[in-house]
């Protein structure tokens, strides 16, 4: 084909097409043309409406809608980029923590919101705890769960979280914090910061999946007066991968579950028949008085994992990935939302099942 510009205005003329022809035409679906700003004016309304919207996803629909394919650094920088202007940037946001932890102070009087940075002003850690959630928790059942997850934004981070039980049997958020690595100063700090929240007359019991530092730091800072369940999934996972047995990860959870100690001794007698090495595995790695419940100190109501945590991070899975102030608001605005409508487990039983058929 061949055309040229017609003289006096912007417009061309074809003069010449050969309709046939035997060439095989572009051998691929890239193109130069597909500039950053035009993938941002049409594919910023997908970003908006599907937070979790992914890379590969964003690659499949401009192939398809625009028969052009982009690389996977092209499809990155475009989700950088609708995130920063949907959520903010991230470096702003950092930057911002220690005006934003002031207006939530002089917005909701009695709510507890520290930052704290490096000597060379970097981000270090950032705790929240809000006046609802700090009294509220007084008419919780006095149990806990500790958790922590990772970010997934441009600069990671862990996201801790503590969560109870309300006397409905509905998740109730207590606290929830950001530091750059999971380690036993960081839990030890965020612990301590919960500790100064909590109002509550009972005994405390702790559930835990024993990540790094929660052991020694749950003992450091509440000391004897409180009780520590760690997770039986974790615990029954890491048994069935050493011994791949059914029938003995079966026996493992009825001794948890077994009300009295003649019923354990019994169970525990017949793992040691089938495989004596599991006994003394099971023995030797995890206390009894930490898993079983009938060995166990305090009250666990029917808790043997930390899904009470677990599940509340999984339902903040969407805001994980934003700007750690977008993070912040999102949590904020789900709190809220959840103590408005009466109680947050009818939200969080969705994500807790779809988490649960995941692992």
């Amino acid at each position: 084909m061949h055309a040229s510009c017609i003289e006096g205005g912007p417009k061309c003329q074809i003069k010449k097409n050969r309709e046939e022809h035997k060439c095989g035409g572009t051998q691929h679906l890239g193109n130069k043309e597909v500039s950053s700003k035009w993938l941002a004016e049409t594919t910023l309304e997908k970003f908006k409406d599907h937070p979790t919207y992914t890379p590969k996803e964003l690659i499949g629909d401009v192939r398809r809608e625009k028969g052009v394919t982009i690389s996977y650094r092209v499809a990155w920088k475009e989700k950088e980029s609708a995130h920063a202007q949907i959520h903010g940037d991230h470096v702003f946001a950092y930057q911002n923590l220690r005006n934003y932890c002031q207006n939530i102070l002089e917005a909701n009087p009695g709510s507890v919101a520290h930052v704290q940075e490096t000597i060379e002003g970097r981000f270090l850690r950032i705790f929240i705890a809000y006046n609802a959630s700090i009294n509220g928790f007084m008419h919780c059942r006095p149990i806990i769960g500790l958790d922590g997850t990772h970010l997934k934004g441009k600069y990671l981070g862990i996201l801790l979280t503590a969560t109870s039980i309300d006397a409905q049997g509905a998740l109730f958020p207590i606290a929830f914090g950001v530091v750059i690595a999971e380690n036993d100063d960081n839990w030890c700090w965020f612990l301590q910061s919960l500790k100064d929240v909590l109002r509550h007359t009972d005994p405390l019991t702790f559930i835990s999946d024993r990540q790094k530092g929660l052991v020694d730091g749950v003992m450091l800072v509440f000391g004897n007066d409180t009780s520590h369940g760690y997770c039986m999934r974790h615990l029954s996972d890491n048994f069935r991968k050493a011994f791949k047995s059914t029938q003995l990860l079966g026996m493992l959870w009825k001794a948890a579950n077994a009300t009295n100690t003649q019923d354990f001794d019994v169970i525990i007698g017949e793992i040691r028949t089938l495989n004596s090495n599991a006994t003394e595995w099971l023995m030797s790695t995890v206390d009894p008085s930490h898993w079983a419940t009938c060995k166990f100190s305090g009250k666990r109501f029917g808790h043997l994992t930390s899904n009470i945590a677990e599940s509340l991070n999984a339902w903040l899975l969407e805001a994980r990935a934003m700007p750690i102030l977008g993070m912040m608001e999102v949590i904020r605005q789900k709190i809220m939302y959840g103590f408005m409508k009466g109680g947050l487990m009818e939200k969080l039983l969705k994500h807790v099942l779809d988490w649960l058929m995941e692992r």
